[in-house]
């Protein structure tokens, strides 16, 4: 896969060409969590949309800021949805992979830019989910949309990453953007066969 700058992707990229109403909504909710997350570069954050892992496959935000590193993937239902403390999530009755996934995600993506990047950095993944009326969950990696940054800001509990400076996440966000960070992201997952 070619290198391009990921700062220059915007949210629902890798959907944006799809003509189905599942891949509008899913571009529609990678927006509204890009919006919400605007407000975080206010803050110091960094925040890169559409990380390419495979050519079927991208995260869809990676955030990087004083409260540490977070990837995002965004879902669009309009089913209710409930977590359990495991990160076992239902909608509709039915049991989908999003923690599962979005953790394998973010770890693939943190081993990269702690080596790239030559420093420890602990990545937490988070499902957002837009456009269902509730959102049940006692799983710290599920979450409303709107409370998307707040989360990540750690507002109830002002946490701020022990050591994380504004150079570390510096750091960190050039070394995501770097040509080599990306292939080593795309080559992994293309070794894991693209699942999603």
């Amino acid at each position: 896969m070619p290198w391009s700058d990921l700062a220059l992707n915007c949210p629902g990229r890798s959907t944006a060409d799809l003509d189905d109403a599942s891949y509008r909504a899913c571009v529609a909710g990678e927006q509204r969590t890009a919006g919400v997350l605007a407000s975080l570069e206010r803050q110091g954050f960094r925040i890169l949309h559409s990380i390419p892992l495979s050519p079927r496959k991208d995260i869809d935000h990676l955030i990087i800021g004083p409260t540490g590193v977070f990837a995002i993937n965004t879902k669009a239902t309009t089913y209710e949805v409930a977590a359990k403390s495991d990160g076992t999530v239902y909608t509709d009755g039915y049991r989908q992979n999003w923690t599962e996934s979005i953790t394998r995600d973010a770890g693939v993506a943190a081993g990269y830019l702690a080596t790239a990047a030559r420093m420890e950095l602990d990545t937490q993944p988070l499902v957002a989910v837009w456009f269902t009326l509730t959102v049940h969950t006692s799983s710290p990696a599920l979450v409303a949309g709107d409370d998307v940054a707040c989360l990540i800001t750690g507002v109830s509990t002002c946490t701020r990453k022990p050591g994380w400076t504004s150079c570390s996440t510096s750091r960190a966000a050039r070394t995501a953007g770097q040509p080599t960070t990306d292939v080593m992201l795309s080559a992994d997952c293309q070794d894991m066969g693209g699942q999603t």
